[in-house]
């Protein structure tokens, strides 16, 4: 029997995590090694497969058509407890410290989501953005297959 591949178990799974701008492109080029976030991974996806969905439109539109970017496993979460910690693991999660969105904020806790496999590109290009699970981890269906 074939072993099912990283695709086939993240079709199954048919979770995808919205991501904006340039960092699906860090992601998936391997240059950033550690998402952030500013809630942790629930533990249910640990080590499975989530589609990294472009979020560059209104959720209405995702609705109807999202384009997948890749497919990425984070195998850990973790918590920074200070703004250095932070600030040291800048090379693995790409984001400066001052980023107007993104950079460190002492109000909230920032939460590491550490990569362990990428793949770009799927052979499923588009999805739909069924509903939301928590922020911006969704449930997807897909919309057709197609070879890049």
């Amino acid at each position: 029997m074939k072993e099912d591949t990283l695709e086939d178990k993240a079709l199954r799974e048919k979770v995808g995590l919205l991501v904006a701008g340039k960092w699906p492109k860090l992601l998936l080029s391997g240059e950033k090694t550690i998402e952030t976030r500013t809630y942790p991974l629930p533990d249910k996806y640990l080590n499975k497969p989530i589609y990294i969905i472009e979020d560059s439109e209104s959720l209405q539109q995702l609705q109807k058509k999202a384009t997948v970017a890749g497919i990425v496993t984070f195998s850990g979460c973790f918590a920074w407890k200070t703004k250095e910690d932070w600030a040291a693991d800048a090379d693995k999660h790409c984001v400066k410290l001052n980023h107007e969105e993104f950079g460190w904020n002492d109000t909230e806790i920032k939460y590491g989501w550490r990569v362990s496999s990428i793949k770009k590109p799927p052979l499923i290009k588009h999805v739909r953005v069924k509903s939301r699970i928590k922020r911006s981890i969704v449930i997807i269906e897909p919309l057709h297959y197609s070879k890049i």
